[in-house]
């Protein structure tokens, strides 16, 4: 069977869909957006979202947008922090787990003597070894926007401490190698997928809970936002050829918004910000 061509946008046609609703570019750090509002024979979308169940690519996605806007120059000596339960926790319910998680912050914060925002994951995986060979076991990794060294005893003896365990138990703390490049360290981090087994999936879509969360959002740095809005739909159309140039999908449809990451996305902003300037339509 011969496989389907890809779809091409036309210009003709991106250029007629782009002049229906109204356009707004934003930016915020490595984060760009461009969204279009109010087209003609668009309805309106009911943003409410279901139970939390397994990370999906949505959620990923959400996730991934929120890195991209921290100001990681300010965050550049974050602690990634792995804890794990032991086997015979295995049974934790999705309360006990939440109580848990924030029971291991609170205590960081009496530990640092201040407030401190974290980001945390949760990622599923099989046990690979042990009396629970097989069934699926939650890691948690915390984003710690902390300064201060964070002994490694210190991790472990607040995490058992949290979790009512003396006995042994797996902790890990680490810090970017390059501290340059803690926000993609982050990002690759925290968005893993789960693992594809079955026995996963399965767990999961009987188990509801959110995979990931901020904590403490209002003492994180983040980037300014910089919107223009009414944007002219002809530098819509050069904006998108040019993010084609960089990410070709977004080449392959004619209509709806693009969003681009990256360090370099301000340069785009700035393009479209002079071009709406060159077309008398200066934004804001």
């Amino acid at each position: 069977m011969d496989q389907a061509p890809a779809i091409v946008a036309t210009d003709s046609l991106t250029r007629q869909l782009a002049r229906r609703g109204r356009w707004t570019v934003t930016l915020q750090g490595g984060y760009l957006a461009a969204t279009q509002t109010g087209a003609v024979g668009s309805h309106p979308r009911l943003h409410t979202r279901g139970k939390c169940k397994v990370f999906s690519t949505a959620s990923r996605r959400r996730l991934i947008y929120r890195i991209a806007r921290m100001n990681w120059q300010k965050l550049k000596y974050t602690k990634f922090i792995t804890l794990t339960y032991p086997d015979e926790l295995s049974c934790r319910s999705i309360r006990r787990r939440t109580i848990d998680r924030d029971t291991f912050h609170r205590m960081m914060e009496e530990y640092l003597g201040r407030q401190v925002a974290a980001l945390w994951r949760t990622e599923w995986q099989v046990r690979k070894t042990g009396e629970i060979e097989g069934q699926p076991m939650p890691h948690v990794h915390i984003a710690l926007f902390a300064e201060p060294f964070i002994p490694w005893q210190i991790v472990r003896n607040r995490w058992q401490r949290a979790i009512g365990w003396k006995g042994y138990v797996r902790t890990e703390i680490e810090l970017a190698r390059d501290p340059g490049k803690t926000g993609r360290y982050c990002a690759k981090y925290m968005s893993e997928q789960d693992s594809l087994s079955l026995v996963i999936a399965s767990y999961l879509s009987r188990v509801c809970g959110r995979p990931w969360g901020i904590k403490r959002p209002k003492l994180i740095p983040w980037h300014l936002e910089k919107v223009i809005e009414d944007v002219d739909p002809d530098v819509i159309v050069e904006a998108r050829a040019r993010a084609a140039r960089r990410y070709p999908p977004i080449g392959q449809r004619a209509n709806g918004g693009f969003t681009l990451l990256g360090d370099d996305v301000g340069k785009l902003y700035d393009a479209i910000e002079q071009m709406e300037w060159t077309a008398g339509r200066p934004g804001r």
